[in-house]
């Protein structure tokens, strides 16, 4: 697996930037049993807003700003440290007030540590809580090694925005409106490891028990078959065009 960081990513989240949902965001993760050891609003301009070592009163005071500038980041970390997370939210704003592109980043850069599969399950978990506080439009979790929020893994906003299917990660989260474009019973029926039926109607759709390690490649050839994609959980060959569903 080497170190490789995981990535956690949900695009379009319909609950991200109304009154209470970043303080139900911090909850959900302190719920889910991790520490968060920082808080900070630092937005693209480089600023720093705030920042506090822990999600205090200190931290819940100065979450307006955070709205003002629709931008929060924080650490976690499990009470033994064997894990830790960064994450970035945030979202933009049209002329009009309301909001456009949002989304939730949780970034692991030691790889899920020494038990891989064991820390990939709470991640995947982890995910499907994220899932159903902020109701995203469509996420994943994969090994990726950048970040951009123009271009978040080898889906782009464009993707997000038309319903595309341009690749199949490790963990695919389907919103409603995917799951009623592509089938509900097309999704349950794809080869992988678990289809689950999600509170809102989506689904999530996840390839094999573990982030670590590689599928066999009949496994890989039988996914890009079934859902008419190039490219199953790796970078798109430059230059060639990505199928679509």
């Amino acid at each position: 697996m080497g170190n490789t960081p995981v990535n956690l990513l949900l695009f379009d989240c319909a609950q991200l930037g109304e009154d209470g949902s970043l303080e139900q965001i911090l909850e959900t993760v302190q719920d889910f049993g991790l520490n968060i050891i920082g808080v900070r609003v630092w937005p693209n301009d480089g600023e720093i807003v705030f920042s506090t070592p822990r999600y205090n009163q200190e931290a819940r005071e100065n979450m307006p700003s955070a709205y003002e500038r629709h931008s929060l980041e924080f650490l976690v970390a499990d009470d033994d440290i064997e894990i830790s997370l960064a994450f970035s939210l945030g979202w933009t704003v049209s002329d009009t007030g309301s909001t456009e592109r949002s989304w939730i980043h949780a970034y692991c850069p030691d790889a899920l540590g020494e038990n891989p599969e064991h820390h990939s399950q709470g991640f995947l978990h982890l995910g499907k809580r994220l899932y159903r506080t902020v109701r995203p439009r469509y996420g994943w979790i994969e090994r990726l090694t950048f970040w951009n929020p123009e271009k978040a893994g080898y889906t782009t906003w464009e993707d997000v925005e038309k319903l595309g299917l341009p690749h199949i990660y490790w963990t695919n989260f389907f919103g409603p409106a995917y799951v009623e474009k592509l089938g509900k019973e097309f999704l349950i029926q794809a080869p992988g490891w678990q289809v689950e039926e999600l509170d809102d109607g989506g689904l999530a759709y996840v390839l094999s028990p573990s982030v670590a390690g590689r599928s066999p490649v009949a496994f890989v050839r039988e996914v890009q078959s079934y859902f008419s994609v190039e490219h199953v959980r790796r970078r798109p060959s430059k230059g060639r065009k990505r199928s679509k569903k």
